[in-house]
């Protein structure tokens, strides 16, 4: 088929494939004069004095300054000069008209510093990483201030002046901007932005949703997805306690400008949140402080810091049952060892090095789900009694052999008969005397 193309193509008279050639120059130059005649348009309107823009009494744009149409009929026309808010004015018609002069580029200067009100919302506990010292969440923030620029008149969205009390914000205002597109673009107003230090690369934000009241009060609301840093203390794995902290600066602003307030009322819980299997939630205790930024030039300022202290409490029962459990068994296998004949030392000994490699297995599993920290946890020091009883049990073995060797075989039954019942109450007592050590000792500090 191709070569069917080709051979009708070459049988065309030159001047028809000229002429096809100019045509399709022509009309790319069309596009291209089209494309350079929006820009200009474009570049006219934005370098416009202020005095042709600013007339109280507005009419619909038409052109290219209609720059957004949407399907709801709603048609939003926006003052081009930079940095000038975009007064939602409706008129009869459905059309929003360009309106102000008000700079919404920043905090409002009525209350310096500005007081943010701030809650957070665990809803959920994805992971919990001991040997990275993170934890995947999924929660929401919730911020609230008042904003006087962004007050408006009822009657502009269908209310009358008895619909609403001022300090009421039980019923969700009648201005909501719901989604991405919705806060970044057609909001309006300033609203803070809160990073995460400690985070662990960059959030992934699900819902956002930006209400505004008549008389100015605003509210910000914010569900994602984030991983952070967070140091933790394994002393007593695996019956240890985590408090988990979420640190939220906001950004630009020191504390002198804007002050991040606790709110419980903007907090809220689930029920069904019940976190991850190995773990429960216990609490979730909000707080706010200042902290001192260092820059490398030892510059210094002060920010306020919001912390959401999560406090969980892991559920040792399947590390008992599948880990320390087998392993226990394993230890009490090895003492078989003190019923066995007296020729059969190679035996007893081979038995006794069994024990001490799959104590050594066991380790390194438990090794692989923990940090390399500095200080002796709990399960370290239970580990290294077991190698200390497994190795005890060897140095007995070679003691009895000894003495049967001599022609002392009834002091050798002896100790083989005292040992039957000495390891597994030593093994027990030291265990006991190990937890309840650590128990007291990490109490303390």
């Amino acid at each position: 088929m191709k070569m069917a193309f080709l051979s009708r193509l070459s049988a065309l008279p030159m001047g028809a494939l000229t002429r096809m050639g100019h045509r399709r120059s022509r009309a790319r130059r069309i596009s291209g004069i089209r494309g350079l005649c929006t820009r200009v348009v474009a570049a006219v309107l934005i370098a416009a004095p202020p005095a042709a823009l600013a007339s109280d009494d507005l009419q619909p744009l038409t052109g290219a300054q209609k720059l957004r149409d949407f399907g709801s009929g709603t048609r939003v026309e926006i003052d081009l000069r930079p940095g000038v808010r975009a007064h939602g004015e409706h008129s009869a018609d459905g059309t929003t008209h360009a309106g102000g002069g008000e700079y919404l580029g920043g905090p409002p200067l009525e209350q310096v510093p500005l007081e943010v009100k701030i809650g957070f919302s665990l809803v959920n506990i994805t992971d919990v990483s001991e040997k990275d010292e993170t934890i995947d969440f999924k929660c929401a923030i919730h911020l609230s201030w008042n904003d006087p620029r962004l007050t408006y008149d009822l009657r502009e969205v269908g209310l009358e002046p008895g619909d609403f009390t001022p300090g009421d914000y039980t019923r969700a205002p009648r201005r909501i901007y719901q989604g991405d597109f919705a806060v970044k673009e057609l909001y309006e107003g300033w609203r803070p932005h809160i990073v995460i230090p400690n985070g662990v690369g960059d959030r992934s934000t699900t819902k956002m949703t930006v209400g505004v009241w008549p008389d100015g009060r605003v509210e910000y609301g914010e569900t994602f997805y984030a991983k952070v840093e967070t140091p933790m203390d394994l002393r007593l794995y695996p019956f240890d306690r985590q408090s988990l902290e979420i640190f939220f600066h906001p950004n630009v602003y020191n504390r002198s400008e804007l002050v991040l307030v606790p709110d419980d009322r903007l907090s809220r819980t689930w029920d069904q949140n019940m976190g991850i299997a190995e773990w429960e939630r216990e609490a979730v205790l909000l707080s706010e402080r200042s902290v001192e930024i260092v820059h490398f030039d030892d510059t210094r300022y002060t920010v306020s810091e919001f912390v959401a202290k999560i406090d969980i409490n892991r559920q040792p029962l399947h590390i008992l049952i599948s880990i320390i459990l087998p392993l226990v068994v394993l230890v009490c296998l090895t003492w078989s060892v003190f019923w066995m004949d007296e020729e059969s030392i190679s035996n007893r000994i081979n038995i006794s090095f069994i024990g001490i490699l799959s104590v050594v297995a066991y380790y390194f599993v438990i090794l692989d789900s923990v940090p390399k920290v500095a200080y002796l946890t709990l399960i370290d020091a239970f580990m290294i009694a077991t190698f200390l009883i497994l190795a005890a049990g060897v140095v007995i073995n070679i003691v009895v052999d000894k003495l049967n060797r001599r022609g002392n075989k009834l002091l050798g039954d002896k100790v083989d008969s005292i040992c039957r019942w000495a390891f597994p109450v030593s093994y027990a007592t030291v265990t006991a005397l190990l937890v309840i050590s650590f128990f007291v000792f990490t109490s303390g500090t």
